[in-house]
């Protein structure tokens, strides 16, 4: 966290990011830090999409939390954990990472594969706009219970740009950037439509 915080471009700054960023992501499942675990008790009348929304959360951590495997079973007196999400984004183009922070602590990056985003010279604030899951090219629709396994892919606002998983050739046409497809399985965890995005140029 030394490193990180007073030497962030020192030799050893990257290693020191991957080992805070792992110590991180275990204490926020663990409900030690970062995290707002709460317990939600199903009503009569509630879908899942009623209860990610109210409790501004998604549906991939809706399910991982409570091992959740179909969306077809909901009854009311059900007891489901739900962690509201309020992290944001910080895309650093030079230094080509995402960071995911927890207002002003830093909790985890990750590695910028490529990027097509336009280029820039100053700081830029925009938001997410969905999450979308998608199978063979195909947009899966909530509430399906194949969305969990599904490949997600980030949408940011403006630029109208969006976050992929990185297959080794970008596809063509497509703004945005790509990251490797096990963190930005593990990113869509901890975001849901808009939180905040910063992009650093």
């Amino acid at each position: 966290k030394y490193v990180n915080t007073y030497y962030p471009t020192a030799v050893s700054a990257p290693e020191a990011r991957r080992i805070l960023g792992e110590m991180n992501m275990d204490r926020l499942f663990s409900g030690k830090e970062f995290a707002d675990l709460k317990q939600y008790k199903v009503k009569s009348g509630d879908s899942f999409l009623k209860i990610i929304r109210d409790n501004e959360t998604n549906l991939d951590l809706l399910m991982f939390l409570n091992d959740l495997k179909r969306l077809d079973r909901l009854h009311p007196g059900d007891v489901f954990t739900v962690m509201p999400l309020h992290f944001r984004l910080v895309i650093d183009m030079q230094r080509r990472v995402l960071g995911i922070w927890d207002g002003v602590r830093y909790i985890k990056g990750y590695e910028i594969k490529h990027s097509s985003l336009p280029k820039g010279s100053k700081v830029k604030e925009t938001k997410l706009v969905s999450i979308e899951a998608q199978s063979k090219g195909d947009r899966i629709a909530l509430p399906s219970s194949s969305y969990r396994s599904a490949e997600k892919v980030l949408v940011l606002k403006s630029p109208q740009a969006e976050i992929r998983p990185y297959t080794g050739t970008p596809e063509e046409g497509v703004v945005g950037l790509y990251l490797n497809a096990v963190d930005l399985e593990e990113l869509a965890l901890l975001l849901r439509a808009d939180n905040s995005v910063e992009i650093r140029y």
